[in-house]
């Protein structure tokens, strides 16, 4: 998962409670006073004047205070130093007016018992239904610029959310701080949560941490209406998210859910996650049947719009993507598209369904990525772990693995067949979504890929039957050839490269101790390497345990084990992307749940190869 997506999931725990509150806590008393007009001002103003025209009030809250239901409170130009709370329907107006929210850490109940505090502007609550607000630049807020909790049929528009959302990785809230790797958060530009039926209209929210989010802590947000906005400039992540939170959203959608949203007519530049996003990161969440039509994606960090599941449970089906532009955004973490991506559909788990029709696509490596294939990387050159068979068809002790993985995260498995020594560079350039391919864990490795444990394996060494060498010992390889794999652990150990130091190298072991140095011949292929032995170019062939027990039973008498001489045994690991957290954790979720279900010990039992077996993806 991403670091937005896990963003996103830290705010629904630091909340909480989504699943159990009703909008019964919100009830207030409304104030039965006839709609009227009020007014504020920075000249001639005072809160002891009756908030008229000629005898204006200093502060907004005041007069919000002081007005009826239904009222219109019209706000000067100028620079309101204050926090705005709204829980009747009102009419807020501001001609040019700047709600400036710096340092403001308050609240009112029982949001701020929820840690929900430091926002700019918030409209709050059942009473609070019908209000607009328009005309104002808030700034600086802690929290949300705007936050909208709780309410239905609310209009926000034309006004400038920016450097909101400032308490981003304080400790103001649990949800303001980093978690481990994973940035703090407080809220975004500008959010609805628990909202129904309104209109965010025409707004420009740039330079947050995030734009505009539409969540479902405290019940649904469903059949708001998105439109005519730019969200540019949020550096850390979306700009239009609509990510479930509520585990009750699934089998309750009057609990929760984000459904039946339109975002249309939006521009979303240059934010720092997805120009879009509709994810699910937990089970029972739910972000579906919402249409994201005509608007213009362009050169955001993550895919253009974003789809994701990540568990069972989730619904992200019935989301509609239509007729967007979308051009120069980034890859999509969580699905393992590994290039610039414009529209991205992940589901670890559950099958997902979507329309994607009449977008304009431009610039992006991947016009529609669907994480429906997982691309593996592999040297199938290494039985039994990894080979081809008869029919020219990979399989192994890995292929079987890895298939069966991918049967657990709904995903088909096509193997690309790539040379050991550039199966890295072959993963980190995009050619396959992960390496399974016997790859001993390595420092030197995990610079450039994320390693899961699925393997333990020692290093052998084969030689030819009846051993005519008389190897039995590493110093007995002095002044001798021995064969390799180029890029492997053994090729390595035996030139004091990579993970090895030079006088850790068996060739300079024999060095220092006066003897002749090993000869090091390696080949791109296993296979080859064993018929430089057969040929008796070399006198052994040094390799991974599962691969030299292969070889000797499968040599039709021709070769045999030195034995008793088995170095270093180490982990083996599944590789991904380092930015592919989300693959990362899939794989490594589904293979744990094989270890318990005993379906991995079977597959090594099959092969013969059982005693490398792991008992945890934990390093």
């Amino acid at each position: 998962m991403s670091m937005v997506s896990q963003r996103r999931l830290t705010r629904a725990a630091a909340i909480g409670l989504a699943s159990a509150m009703s909008l019964a806590l919100f009830a207030g008393t409304a104030n039965a006073a006839m709609p009227t007009t009020l007014y504020v001002s920075k000249e001639n103003a005072s809160d002891t004047n009756p908030c008229s025209m000629s005898m204006p009030c200093l502060t907004i809250g005041h007069a919000i205070s002081m007005a009826g239901v239904g009222a219109t409170i019209k706000v000067d130009e100028g620079t309101y130093a204050e926090q705005v709370s709204i829980t009747r329907k009102v009419n807020l107006v501001g001609e040019s007016a700047v709600i400036d929210a710096t340092g403001q850490k308050g609240g009112i109940q029982p949001l701020a018992g929820m840690g929900i505090v430091g926002y700019g502007l918030l409209v709050f609550g059942p009473d609070a239904a019908g209000s607009k607000v328009s005309g104002f630049t808030v700034e600086n807020a802690l929290g949300e610029g705007i936050l909208v909790a709780g309410t239905s049929k609310v209009t926000i528009m034309h006004n400038v959310i920016k450097h909101d959302d400032a308490g981003f990785n304080t400790t103001l809230t649990m949800e303001c701080q980093a978690q481990g790797n994973i940035p703090g958060d407080c809220g975004e530009g500008l959010h609805l949560v628990g909202v129904t039926w309104s209109h965010i209209i025409g707004n420009l929210v740039e330079n947050n941490v995030g734009g505009i989010l539409i969540t479902d802590e405290i019940g649904p947000s469903a059949h708001n209406t998105i439109a005519w906005n730019v969200s540019r400039n949020n550096a850390e992540d979306c700009g239009i998210t609509l990510p479930s939170h509520n585990a009750m959203a699934v089998s309750d959608p009057t609990k929760g859910g984000v459904y039946d949203n339109l975002v249309t007519h939006n521009w979303s530049i240059g934010n720092g996650g997805a120009g879009v996003g509709m994810f699910a990161p937990f089970p029972g969440t739910a972000s579906y049947d919402n249409t994201v039509s005509f608007n213009v994606l362009k050169n955001n960090g993550q895919a253009g719009i974003g789809i994701h599941a990540h568990a069972p449970g989730q619904n992200v089906s019935g989301n509609s993507i239509v007729g967007n532009w979308v051009s120069g955004n980034g890859i999509d973490p969580d699905s393992g598209s590994g290039h610039p991506t414009g529209i991205a559909i992940f589901s670890a788990v559950v099958p997902v369904t979507v329309m994607v029709a009449h977008n304009h696509v431009a610039n992006e490596y991947w016009g529609i990525f669907k994480a429906g294939t997982l691309t593996i990387c592999s040297d199938t050159s290494y039985p039994p772990q990894e080979f081809l068979d008869a029919n020219q068809k990979p399989t192994g002790a890995d292929i079987d693995l890895i298939n069966a993985i991918g049967a657990k995260l709904g995903l088909t498995v096509v193997v690309k067949p790539t040379n050991f020594d550039s199966i890295i560079p072959a993963l980190t350039g995009g050619s396959c979504d992960a390496i399974i391919s016997a790859q001993t864990i390595t420092a030197e490795r995990q610079k450039q890929v994320a390693m899961i444990p699925y393997f333990s394996a020692g290093q052998s060494f084969v030689v030819q039957a009846g051993n005519p060498d008389n190897i039995k010992t590493v110093d007995d390889l002095c002044g001798k050839a021995v064969a390799a794999e180029t890029g492997t652990v053994e090729a390595m150990h035996v030139s004091g490269t990579g993970d090895y130091k030079p006088a850790d190298g068996l060739s300079q072991q024999c060095v220092a101790k006066g003897k002749p140095a090993i000869t090091l011949k390696t080949f791109t292929a296993d296979t080859q390497a064993l018929l430089a032995l057969q040929a008796g170019t070399v006198a052994a062939h040094f390799t991974d345990e599962p691969v030299a027990g292969y070889e000797v039973a499968n040599g039709g008498g021709k070769f045999e084990l030195v034995a008793g001489l088995s170095l270093e045994k180490a982990p083996e690991g599944i590789s991904v992307g380092l930015n592919h957290t989300g693959l990362q954790a899939s794989i490594k979720a589904a293979l744990d749940a094989m270890i318990a279900d005993g379906s991995y010990l079977q597959i090594l039992t099959k092969w013969g190869i059982e005693s490398g077996a792991v008992t945890s993806t934990n390093p």
